[in-house]
């Protein structure tokens, strides 16, 4: 099965940092003549800092390849996101569906 037919618009999923985004379109990237498809998609969450001022407001879309948008983060160091420790070399989904 093809990672395209995995997607489909209007499903959600929550990105490793905790975030959630909402699938809009499955674009075919035009840069290329191989038929890649790209994922667009929207941002479910406020962003929401000390000054009460966000990097990403809700709405914002963002758009990404779809074998990243379905791969994986390697860890290139140590580091804690969201309470939850990696270690260099880690793996971890970028996007799963919920």
């Amino acid at each position: 099965m093809e990672k395209e037919n995995l997607l489909e618009i209007g499903e959600i999923y929550r990105h490793f940092k905790g975030d959630k985004y909402k699938i809009v379109m499955l674009p075919i990237d035009g840069n290329y003549n191989d038929d890649r498809i790209s994922v667009v998609y929207a941002n479910l969450s406020e962003k929401k800092t000390l000054s009460g001022k966000g990097k990403y407001s809700k709405g914002t879309y963002f758009s990404s390849s779809l074998e990243r948008f379905c791969g994986e983060k390697v860890f290139e160091k140590d580091c804690e996101i969201n309470n939850t420790k990696y270690k260099k070399g880690d793996k971890v989904k970028r996007f799963t569906k919920i």
